[in-house]
């Protein structure tokens, strides 16, 4: 649970502050880091440089690198 709160902080509370509003998590697909690459970018209006997305390693084997998927509900 310590690691879903720190993955949904951003997009309740980060969005909040950088859009007025929270974003919807329905889905969280989780996957395994040893078959990611971080990838350096820089968001739109800002001077640092992130290394907060990620791509595959092996593109043609994805599958390989899903650990599993949550579905949310609503209630």
């Amino acid at each position: 649970m310590r690691l879903f709160d720190q993955l949904s902080w951003g997009f309740y509370h980060g969005a909040i502050e950088a859009h007025g509003h929270p974003t919807r998590l329905d889905i969280v697909t989780i996957y395994d880091s040893a078959h990611l690459r971080s990838v350096l970018h820089q968001y739109e209006g800002r001077e640092d440089r992130k290394r907060d997305g990620f791509r595959f390693r092996d593109p043609d084997h994805k599958a390989a690198a899903l650990l599993g998927v949550i579905k949310l509900g609503r209630s």
